[in-house]
């Protein structure tokens, strides 16, 4: 289970960061994982040479977290934030996010100077960049247009971008990404469609022992994926 107060301190590309361990009833026990979701084992895993890496055990949502310092300053570098359990995530639409404890929850806050206009079109982008990345491990899903990862036609993902801007007018992107990974028993009845967990294709154990490693994955894709779009789309030649 999550300490009380933790703190990592790393290399300075890692942030320092507290965590609560207090769960609700209905969560899977985190004290089933190996070892608490860490910045360090996250970054070690990382292409991006240039990403910040904070990890806390919970919070409301990632995506608001960073949200709401976009809005205050714009991000100069890309920043990921992750956290081992939200207590008001969500997705498209305002939709409510349910995580069962085991699930790969976090954000991504980077310098934008596209129109929010794109949002649509750089979140397709992700999308495509994240199945991608699960193709790659021989894993075959299905997109749902703009934001939904589908395992035989069940969610197993979802992604969410939201732009922001600051009040000397400068911009952020920022990329949210819940993965199913293990839902317990009784969770899927609270959630208002069919689902599917990553377990499904993967070993619970070995998902629980690299979970840093698999969240890496996804966000060096759609990191990459997003500077991409900014990039073609500015100069299509």
């Amino acid at each position: 289970m999550f300490a009380e107060e933790t703190h990592w301190r790393y290399c300075p590309r890692i942030m320092s960061t507290e965590s609560s361990a207090e769960l609700s009833a209905n969560r899977t026990i985190l004290s089933d994982f190996p070892e608490p979701l860490s910045a360090a084992a996250i970054a070690r895993h990382l292409r991006a040479v240039d990403l910040e890496v904070e990890a806390v055990g919970t919070t409301g949502s990632t995506n608001a977290d960073l949200m709401a310092r976009a809005r205050e300053r714009a991000f100069r570098s890309p920043v990921l934030r992750a956290a081992g359990t939200q207590t008001g995530g969500r997705g498209r639409l305002g939709r409510r996010w349910i995580d069962g404890g085991a699930s790969l929850l976090f954000s991504l806050g980077l310098p934008w100077r596209k129109d929010p206009a794109s949002t649509p079109e750089v979140t397709l982008a992700c999308g495509v960049a994240a199945a991608d990345a699960l193709h790659a491990q021989g894993i075959h899903v299905g997109l749902k247009w703009p934001n939904d990862l589908l395992l035989d036609g069940r969610k197993l993902a979802g992604i969410l971008c939201e732009m922001a801007e600051d009040p000397a007018g400068g911009r952020s992107l920022i990329i949210g990404m819940g993965v199913n990974l293990i839902l317990p028993a009784g969770l899927r009845d609270a959630i208002e469609q069919p689902v599917a967990e990553l377990a499904e294709r993967v070993p619970a154990d070995r998902l629980l022992a690299e979970r840093a490693w698999w969240l890496a994955q996804f966000a060096d894709a759609m990191l990459a994926a997003a500077r991409k779009f900014e990039r073609v789309v500015e100069d299509p030649s």
